[in-house]
C-alpha cells in the first residue's frame, strides 16, 4: 500500500467522522398541546416537566401553563450550546412532573400517575387531571 493512498483514505475517514464536540440528533419534533384540570376544573398557572422512556435522547421537555389550564410543549437540544426551545416534542412515552406557581395552594412538584405518547402521526392534544390531594 502506498504511502499517497493512505494518506488519502486517512483525510476521507476524517471528512466522514469529522471533529469538534459531538451534536446528538434530536428525532424529529412533533406538536403537542393540551389542557391541565383538577376537579374538573383547568387549573391557572404553573409548568410541565416531562421525562422521555429513553434516557439516551439530550432533550429536555417542559411546557408553561396559561391562566386558562393551556399548554404546548417545548424541546430543547441539551447536547447544543445556546440551544432555544423549539416547539413540539419527539415521539414516545413520557412521564409528566406538574411544577405549581409559588402561590398555588399545592407546594410542591406532583409527578402525574399516569404515561403520555406523543404519536409521530398526531393528533397530540392532552388532558391532564391532577389528583386530589
Amino acid at each position: 500500500m502506498s504511502l499517497r493512498f493512505l494518506a488519502i483514505t486517512l483525510c476521507g475517514v476524517l471528512l466522514i467522522v469529522g471533529c469538534g464536540k459531538k451534536k446528538t440528533a434530536v428525532p424529529p419534533l412533533v406538536p403537542v398541546a393540551g389542557v391541565v384540570m383538577k376537579d374538573g376544573m383547568p387549573i391557572s398557572g404553573g409548568s410541565l416537566q416531562l421525562a422521555h422512556q429513553r434516557e439516551d435522547l439530550p432533550i429536555a421537555v417542559a411546557a408553561r401553563i396559561d391562566s386558562d389550564g393551556k399548554f404546548e410543549l417545548t424541546t430543547l437540544n441539551t447536547s447544543e450550546t445556546n440551544a432555544k426551545p423549539k416547539p413540539g416534542a419527539p415521539a414516545g412515552i413520557y412521564r409528566l412532573t406538574y411544577h405549581p406557581e409559588s402561590d398555588d395552594n399545592i407546594n410542591r412538584p406532583a409527578e402525574i400517575d399516569q404515561h403520555f405518547t406523543v404519536d409521530a402521526n398526531g393528533p397530540n392534544e392532552w388532558k391532564v387531571e391532577l389528583l386530589p390531594k
